[in-house]
């Protein structure tokens, strides 16, 4: 089994790990930003620039879209 392409690792442990970010984020009234991209090409890649441009759109901030920027 492979989750987050770590041999050894399950989907359980992010679906975990994911479920403590939003109890956390929750409890201390802070705000949540989760995505969730395909660096397997597995679907139609999402034109970067529009993407990039959607998180801004979105509220987003400059600190995290600069750093998908920098990974996508």
């Amino acid at each position: 089994k492979q989750a987050g392409s770590q041999k050894g690792r399950e989907c359980i442990e992010h679906l975990l790990m994911l479920h403590l970010l939003i109890d956390f984020a929750r409890h201390g009234r802070k705000r949540l930003y989760i995505m969730f991209v395909d660096f397997s090409k597995t679907y139609d890649p999402v034109p970067r620039e529009l993407m990039l441009k959607r998180m801004t759109e979105l509220g987003c901030g400059a600190t995290i879209v600069q750093a998908i920027a920098a990974v996508y």
